[in-house]
């Protein structure tokens, strides 16, 4: 009798989300909602990876997917981009929370504790992440939409319940709030969760601290909870642009402004790895607080990723994207108001001249997805003169031109070592191993040990005293002090002249020091040296910064400090690079050594310097 009363009743037609009028949404129920967007499902393998058993299952988690479905209604997740079709808000989210509860498996929480506490906690750390996912777009519900019921009255999740209000139907409308408030209000929305859920999170210090950073957006705080749901909420995005989701908008809903959807393009690209930062060939450069862009790689990069998602009013100018990303505040401008700046890249064994744009690093990246920070120079070209741009400040010309001096320093090009080799008697060019090939056959090993660092440099102790012991690398006389260090080396025959590895040779324009082997052997001399190569780097660009201070040294026609000579042998050639100073700076009224007959100039000298 069953089976004839089911077949003989009225069955009601089924709901097509394209036959729906969008000012007249019905009122649905949970079933409803997952019958209409097909999402059973995915509830049900949400059921399966919860991994608890139905009662607990039925406790806490069902009733808080229903008071969400129930509450987002037919809402998008976006006006525009991802998921901005009807229903698009429930989509999302439970693609999210079954990404992220298959992700979660993955770890053993909380970190790094004991098997005991791990399986003791293991289902408040699964619950917290269905939590985060469930509730990590909910406050869209009150910053990007709000229903409008057909009583005249708005509705909001903190209303009573939308069955109790008497209305049967209600349109979607669009808000013009800030995006920063969405993830402000999330943490408003915990009663969608049961009370006997809300009463399991707050009993675990660390899920509620992760759980409500990840809510309210704290990138610093949020842990691994924050971590594991983003990485779902970026696969869900992604998934859905790829497939045309950003085109299934509502008809009223408001366009997203174009520099809106360009940032959005180019975080994408960066997030999923199209642009490469901080080595040779690389599309960018992290230097701290502003990262650099290549102006045409970002350009065509983002072009090509709005194209693909169905964009059809971008520009085809990449100045016009270039004056949308100034005009809007994200692209820096330079002191005349240009969006574009002409930078020079020394990184190690390359450099680059680039026209690049300059972003805030905190609006390109997250913080837990930043790049390592690039440990070569960013130097601005002005004219002939370049500024640092990746110091505390901006420095005075001449102050720059020592710094892009010392960048070059640090690049493969072949210098003089230090003296950390055993030292030798011949000039430049006429020793040889009878072990191996001398490097003197080979111009491109001109002894290259000074990217170790140099070794000590046997200076006596009065010629150490000579001009004090310097208190540290911020002592404002260690300029003076390194001069000092470097006379009385000299005198008392502690650092040799002339030598195949010698850091100091008289050449007929004055005294050449090879660098930076000379800084690096002062550094070691004085116990201030670090074994890291990277802090050992700015230690001795701080001494060469001092010295260049003094401005007693000679410079080039093109101001630079760095002067490259030529090491020219019977059976080689190669070339070194130096700081020179006038003959009488170093050796006062004493004669100098011969010349080192093998060095010969290729920089071109400032007849006023």
């Amino acid at each position: 009798m069953n089976w004839f009363r089911r077949s003989g009743a009225v069955r009601q037609p089924a709901l097509d989300l394209a036959m729906l009028d969008p000012n007249r949404l019905p009122i649905l129920r949970c079933s409803e909602l997952l019958d209409l967007l097909e999402q059973h499902n995915r509830v049900r393998t949400i059921r399966r990876l919860a991994g608890t058993d139905p009662g607990q299952f039925d406790e806490l988690y069902q009733p808080a997917l229903d008071r969400f479905l129930e509450a987002a209604q037919l809402q998008p997740a976006s006006a525009a981009d991802h998921h901005s079709c009807l229903g698009g808000l429930i989509a999302h989210t439970l693609e999210v929370i079954e990404t992220a509860l298959r992700y979660r498996k993955q770890y053993m929480l909380p970190q790094y504790a004991g098997p005991e506490r791990i399986a003791a906690e293991e289902h408040v750390w699964t619950y917290a992440v269905f939590a985060g996912a469930l509730l990590h777009d909910a406050g869209k519900m009150l910053t990007l939409t709000r229903l409008h019921l057909d009583n005249n009255r708005p509705w909001t999740p903190h209303g009573p319940a939308l069955q109790e209000t008497g209305a049967e139907c209600y349109s979607i409308v669009f808000l013009q709030t800030p995006y920063v408030l969405q993830t402000r209000v999330n943490n408003s929305l915990y009663h969608l969760l049961p009370a006997t859920g809300r009463d399991l999170l707050a009993q675990n210090s660390e899920v509620m601290t992760q759980l409500t950073a990840w809510l309210y957006g704290d990138a610093y705080e949020w842990g691994v909870i924050g971590d594991i749901i983003r990485q779902a909420d970026g696969e869900s995005v992604a998934n859905n642009l790829g497939a045309g989701g950003g085109r299934k908008r509502l008809p009223n809903a408001p366009s997203v402004p174009m520099v809106e959807r360009m940032m959005r393009a180019l975080r994408q690209c960066i997030y999923d790895g199209e642009l490469k930062f901080n080595r040779s060939g690389a599309a960018g450069w992290v230097e701290g607080e502003y990262t650099y862009l290549v102006c045409g790689v970002a350009a065509t990069k983002v072009l090509e990723r709005l194209r693909q998602e169905g964009s059809t009013d971008v520009p085809s100018d990449n100045v016009r994207l270039f004056d949308i990303w100034q005009d809007h505040g994200y692209a820096i401008a330079t002191e005349d108001d240009r969006a574009i700046w002409n930078m020079t890249v020394i990184g190690d064994g390359y450099r680059h001249d680039l026209s690049m744009l300059k972003f805030e690093t905190g609006r390109l990246f997250h913080p837990s997805r930043r790049p390592d920070l690039f440990h070569g120079k960013l130097l601005q070209r002005t004219g002939t003169d370049v500024d640092i741009v990746n110091d505390a400040q901006i420095e005075t010309p001449e102050t720059a031109s020592d710094s892009r001096s010392a960048a070059l320093e640090s690049s493969n090009l072949p210098q003089i070592a230090d003296a950390a080799k055993t030292p030798e008697t011949a000039p430049v060019g006429n020793t040889k191993d009878s072990n191996k090939p001398a490097a003197d056959d080979d111009p491109q090993e001109i002894h290259a040990a000074d990217k170790q660092g140099a070794a000590p440099v046997d200076v006596s102790a009065e010629a150490a005293e000579s001009g004090g012991t310097p208190t540290s690398l911020k002592d404002p006389a260690i300029g003076q002090h390194f001069l000092a260090w470097l006379r009385a080396g000299l005198r008392d025959k502690g650092l040799k002249v002339n030598r195949k590895e010698a850091m100091v040779h008289i050449v007929p324009e004055g005294v050449l020091l090879v660098t930076p082997a000379i800084f690096k052997a002062y550094l070691q001399h004085y116990g201030m040296a670090s074994t890291d190569k990277d802090e050992l780097d700015k230690q001795f660009r701080r001494v060469q910064s001092r010295v260049q201070k003094l401005r007693m040294h000679r410079r080039t026609r093109s101001k630079m400090n760095i002067f490259k000579y030529k090491v020219q042998g019977p059976n080689f050639s190669s070339a070194i690079r130096g700081w020179l100073f006038p003959a009488s700076t170093i050796y006062g009224e004493q004669t100098p050594p011969a010349p080192n007959e093998f060095l010969e100039i290729v920089s071109e000298l400032d007849p006023d310097s």
